[in-house]
């Protein structure tokens, strides 16, 4: 722009009626396509998977279905995930055995039969990632394939299966991968799951054993996990809800999240398995994979269960940023010696790529991409990643910004914000706005006397512009 207003283009845009209010820029700057028919022009490519999955489940019927006679037949899979849900990526069983654990944990599987190299992968490439906003989801795949593919229950669908063998210590002890066609018994809501655990009545079918048998794994897989200096982070983010005016216009409401520490845990300790033990089986076969890395140790004292702001802020602390490199390398903040990002293929492209190399491997008796390659298309893969990453955070913060800036209007006066100061440096301090989970910044100065990491206090900002993502502590006072 002439004045050197980056946004006046967009400010006009809106103005005069040729973008919506509200209107997600970021994707723009992204080259992220928004359009329902994003695929349409590659609908014989589309048509091409579909043909070839329906081949592959007729060469498996279901009376050889893995999940109803076979390795699994004593623990039907269940997966668990918020109510809406549209994409099953994963479920899970457990059970015991004589000499510890079974464990199965299946992935839905569209690099079976993905397009790699064609124009319709090149676009996905460009997506990246699913997105998750309170207008709406934007979908990774074509809608069609994730349907195809997603771990539907009852629906017969590939999978990639890893049965995992664990003794009393949760050691492995033994680690078959395979591709199979399988049935899902049940998606239950994270909601139901907590329910069940928190109650351990009530359960239709066979769920509950395999339920709280997990359950009951996954904290033990945590408790490993701590042992070995992980760092475990629960944070709440609220429920943001969208209500258009009969004017036109939006509202924006908070509510606080729910909290379902069981089921989240239960999953996250069961995908961290997942993504760990199959990282170190597709080294030892000599399979190229992207590893995702985090150098350095943790201290004692940062390693643990974090709930409060203030306690995660220190814990992450000294922390380098995670990294995905080609070079097999730990991840200290997870405590895995290797870890390999598998478990979300239909949301996310690195997950896809990863589980493309392991199912080409089981399938020929090599990998589709060798270390060379593979290394060669990662600087692509993380600039994608980044760029719809920075989308999903940005956007989570731009609505609330927005129901701040309505909350103020409507309270026509000066009104303080609840928050806990998380740190702070170069005298500058970090408050944690609750239930928001919005991090803002200020001069030490505006806190007066010594500042104490943890403590409660109000805040009352200025001007809020959520499109520039400007927002000023003005005064803080102590609560």
């Amino acid at each position: 722009a002439a004045d050197g207003d980056p946004y006046l283009p967009l400010s006009l845009a809106v103005g005069w009626g040729v973008l919506p209010e509200h209107h997600n820029y970021l994707l723009d700057q992204a080259g992220y396509d928004t359009g329902e028919d994003w695929a349409g022009e590659h609908q014989g490519l589309c048509a091409e998977i579909r043909s070839k999955a329906a081949a592959l489940l007729r060469e498996t019927p279901l009376d050889a279905d893995p999940a109803a006679d076979g390795g699994v037949d004593a623990m039907p899979l269940f997966s668990i995930d918020p109510p809406s849900t549209r994409d099953w990526d994963d479920a899970l069983a457990a059970r015991r055995t004589q000499a510890g654990y079974a464990v199965s944990i299946a992935i839905a599987c569209p690099s079976l039969f993905w397009p790699f190299g064609s124009d319709l992968d090149k676009k996905t490439l460009r997506r990246a990632s699913s997105l998750y906003f309170p207008e709406g989801d934007l979908f990774m795949l074509p809608r069609d394939i994730c349907d195809l593919f997603s771990l539907r229950a009852r629906q017969h669908r590939p999978a990639l299966l890893l049965e995992v063998e664990l003794d009393e210590d949760m050691t492995i002890k033994g680690l078959v991968p395979s591709v199979q066609c399988l049935r899902v018994q049940d998606n239950l809501s994270l909601g139901s799951c907590e329910t069940i655990l928190a109650e351990k009545e009530g359960a239709s079918g066979s769920v509950l054993p395999g339920l709280s048998m997990a359950y009951a794994l996954a904290l033990r897989l945590r408790e490993k996990r701590l042992a070995r200096g992980a760092i475990v982070t629960e944070r709440h983010e609220p429920d943001i809800l969208l209500h258009k005016e009969a004017e036109g216009g939006i509202s924006v409401r908070v509510a606080p999240g729910a909290d379902y520490e069981r089921g989240h845990t239960l999953v996250s300790e069961f995908m961290i398995l997942y993504n760990a033990a199959l990282a170190e089986w597709g080294l030892a076969a000599g399979i190229p994979l992207v590893y995702r890395t985090q150098a350095g140790a943790v201290s004692k004292e940062h390693s643990g269960v974090w709930t409060r702001p203030h306690e995660i802020s220190r814990a992450l602390q000294g922390l380098p940023p995670a990294k995905l490199s080609v070079e097999p390398k730990a991840h200290a903040g997870v405590g895995a010696g290797l870890y390999s990002s598998f478990t979300s293929p239909l949301r996310r492209y690195l997950d896809l790529l990863n589980q493309a190399q392991i199912v080409h491997y089981l399938r020929h008796g090599r990998p589709r991409l060798d270390q060379t390659e593979l290394a060669a298309l990662l600087p692509l893969v993380v600039s994608r990643l980044e760029s719809v990453g920075k989308i999903q955070r940005f956007r989570l913060r731009y609505w609330k910004l927005v129901y701040m800036q309505q909350e103020q209007r409507s309270k026509g006066g000066p009104y303080f914000w609840e928050g806990v100061i998380t740190d702070e440096s170069n005298n500058m301090v970090s408050v944690m706005l609750h239930p928001l989970e919005l991090s803002l910044r200020g001069p030490r100065a505006l806190f007066g006397g010594r500042v104490m990491p943890g403590a409660g206090v109000g805040v009352r900002v200025g001007k809020i512009n959520p499109l520039r993502n400007e927002i000023q502590i003005m005064e803080v006072t102590e609560l």
